[in-house]
């Protein structure tokens, strides 16, 4: 079945709020209205399956996890009996982080279903685990830069010129990346924020459910409140980033 097909069927058995767009990457990704307790959304993707498809998150689900749990609180008996259970239950594949499950022919919207039930299971794992956090508070990253790193770091420049907030599908669409796809960067840019004693100019971004960024914006990962984002935006727009070159790392 065509991507197309599996569109209309997804329309037509759940919402015409589902539709499957077109990333950067050449991957086609499955837009809902589902979103973790913090708003993000999740990152499902159609990924080729033999002469068929399977749901794919990319890895972003545990890598996501990885940020909010130490590997230790991960390990834990009951951890791991709830994600095997998740996981389990909706009968998907672990690919080392990456989580997968077959989509067969007429079962589009109940595999939809189970999977991203299976990953909002997953994300509330986090809540059963202490933060990771560096001795500067800062939530640990990978030691590499996303390619797009320095678009999103120069979009993010121009709008704090136009003193303007935008959404993270915003973000993504000024730089060729799924609105998902803009985690990686934006954790990065807030790092180095956070290394020069910068106010985040991530803090721009916020979700377009919930008019509030995510809780990737706080090093703890804690929610932020309105009034903590009006003080952010204050310093971010009050700051002259012309000169800035974070992701070079000059000063």
């Amino acid at each position: 079945m065509s991507l197309s097909e599996i569109a209309r069927d997804l329309q037509a058995q759940i919402s015409k709020s589902m539709y499957v767009e077109a990333g950067d990457d050449g991957r086609h990704y499955v837009a809902t209205p589902f979103v973790f307790g913090d708003g993000d959304q999740p990152v499902i993707a159609l990924a080729p399956d033999g002469d068929g498809w399977m749901l794919s998150d990319l890895g972003s689900t545990l890598f996501r996890l990885g940020f909010q749990m130490s590997d230790k609180a991960m390990a834990r008996p009951e951890n791991k009996r709830r994600l095997n259970s998740a996981l389990r239950m909706a009968g998907i594949s672990r690919r080392d982080d990456e989580l997968t499950r077959p989509l067969l022919d007429g079962d589009y919207a109940d595999a939809l279903f189970d999977f991203v039930h299976a990953l909002l299971k997953i994300d509330e794992l986090g809540d059963f685990g202490a933060p990771v956090t560096n001795p500067t508070g800062a939530t640990p990253m990978p030691n590499y830069m996303h390619p797009r790193t320095p678009d999103v770091f120069d979009y993010l420049k121009q709008c704090v010129a136009q003193r303007r907030t935008i959404t993270y599908g915003e973000v993504g669409q000024n730089v060729g990346l799924a609105a998902q796809g803009t985690a990686k960067p934006l954790f990065y840019i807030r790092d180095k924020c956070l290394e020069r004693k910068l106010p985040p100019i991530t803090a721009i971004v916020f979700n377009k459910s919930t008019r509030l960024p995510g809780k990737g914006l706080k090093p703890d990962g804690t929610q932020v409140t309105s009034a903590e984002w009006k003080d952010m935006l204050g310093q971010v727009f009050a700051t002259d980033w012309s000169n800035v070159d974070l992701v070079n790392d000059r000063k």
